[in-house]
């Protein structure tokens, strides 16, 4: 589990060590104040987001406090599958 951003503008990963893959939360209520494709900055870099993956803080404490008990993840945070790209594009 990470998560990148600040206050009211963070995201949420979860990485799947079976499959190998990367998930991004998105819920259902999409931001008003971004749009698909908006930047959020942070130290590590700049990442676009969808409009339904920017999360408040609340909500990322919540996701973290459950999963490092091992407990089921909020219902109402959905996971899609983000393709990383390695060093050759592919």
């Amino acid at each position: 589990m990470q998560v990148a951003g600040g206050r009211f503008t963070c995201f949420i990963e979860r990485y799947d060590a079976k499959s190998k893959k990367l998930f991004r939360g998105y819920h259902s209520n999409s931001s008003m104040n971004f749009e698909d494709g908006t930047l959020l900055s942070f130290g590590g870099g700049r990442v676009p987001l969808n409009k339904d993956e920017w999360f408040n803080i609340d909500d990322v404490i919540e996701v973290f406090s459950l999963f490092t008990q091992n407990q089921t993840l909020p219902e109402n945070i959905y996971w899609r599958e983000i393709r990383v790209l390695d060093q050759n594009g592919n």
